[in-house]
């Protein structure tokens, strides 16, 4: 009955027209030619009864088509179950995965502030990449120095490169990144920062946006006690949002600090 009342509702529709027409044409003409084939037959010349033989084979060929369409999938139905199907898959909401970006964090303090030899004022400075609990596993987790404001006074013949790559603390290639499990930290090294020695109060920093590394890492610019810079760095890790944040260097005392601004996605 379901399929009867489709078949109805669906008789006069355009994908329906051709096999209605052939239908309507071939239940029609089976009467008519019952009818009269049994008295025409014996009148006719062989002319006629040729004609007649084609007549017969053309209404073969139209119930030959309209058993063709009548038993064609009906393709509609296929397409609402995918749809529906779809819908439910992308709307559940206990099915939803939500992914939070990677946390950046850095404070005046270990391990985010150390020191080289005893005595002295923090030399490496570090920020921590935080992959949040429920989060799923980060991989090729690393972190770029995308840009500077201003420049150094004095890059001593070696202007910054971007983006260049940010080391990590300890062993590992950068270029590649870590893989960085859910509820845990590493560090990556933003910079080293130390007196240049002539008593003036200035200062060396070193490895900061150094072209291919890691050559060049062990070059210095020249910070002087009246500049500010703010360094602009992204973190990115395969299938999660890249953050950009920015760390602010500037003389306190006898020593350079780092700090932790303007975290965007």
């Amino acid at each position: 009955m379901a399929r009867l009342g489709f078949a109805f509702k669906s008789f006069f529709t355009p994908a329906n027209a051709i096999p209605s027409i052939i239908w309507g044409l071939v239940f029609l003409a089976v009467p008519t030619v019952i009818s009269v084939i049994g008295g025409a037959i014996l009148t006719l010349g062989s002319l006629d009864r040729v004609l007649l033989g084609i007549a017969s084979l053309l209404l073969l060929l139209a119930v030959a088509l309209g058993w063709r369409y009548q038993h064609m999938p009906i393709p509609v139905a296929v397409t609402a179950s995918h749809a529906a199907s779809t819908t439910h898959i992308t709307t559940d909401p206990t099915k939803a995965v939500v992914v939070s970006r990677l946390e950046i964090r850095q404070r005046l303090e270990e391990p985010y502030e150390s020191v080289r030899f005893p005595g002295r004022s923090p030399e490496l400075h570090f920020v921590g990449i935080y992959n949040p609990p429920g989060n799923p596993t980060a991989t090729h987790v690393r972190v770029e120095y995308i840009g500077m404001e201003p420049w150094p006074k004095n890059v001593r013949d070696r202007p910054p490169d971007f983006p260049s790559i940010v080391p990590v603390k300890g062993s590992g290639d950068p270029r590649i990144g870590l893989t960085l499990y859910p509820d845990t930290e590493e560090l990556w090294q933003v910079a080293i920062t130390y007196p240049d020695g002539q008593g003036e109060g200035n200062f060396f920093v070193q490895g900061i946006a150094v072209s291919n590394w890691p050559h060049g890492t062990g070059h210095m610019w020249s910070f002087e006690r009246d500049e500010r810079w703010r360094l602009r760095l992204q973190v990115s890790a395969d299938g999660l949002p890249t953050t950009h944040f920015q760390v602010l260097m500037e003389p306190a005392g006898d020593a350079i600090r780092c700090r932790l601004e303007g975290v965007t996605s």
